[in-house]
């Protein structure tokens, strides 16, 4: 017995293939954000103990500011 293709199923599988696609851009996601997040943590651990909060906010800031694809998705901000 021959398998045919019906108009029907076609819309039904497209939603899926979609759905799974979506998925696997969300999973991929939330791993690059978990490993960002990671990073930063990795960098904190080498600063000196009682850092003052402003320093770290400058350090923090001027790491992302080295990474080529944050400067070019954020405007740099005006000193207060």
């Amino acid at each position: 017995m021959m398998l045919t293709k019906t108009p029907l199923c076609l819309p039904v599988r497209r939603d899926s293939m979609q759905a799974v696609k979506s998925s696997a851009r969300s999973r991929a996601r939330r791993k690059r954000l978990l490993e960002a997040r990671q990073n930063v943590l990795d960098g904190l651990c080498d600063l000196p103990p009682f850092f003052p909060f402003t320093e770290l906010c400058a350090t923090l800031q001027s790491r992302l500011e080295l990474i080529q694809k944050y400067r070019a998705t954020h405007h740099r901000r005006l000193p207060n």
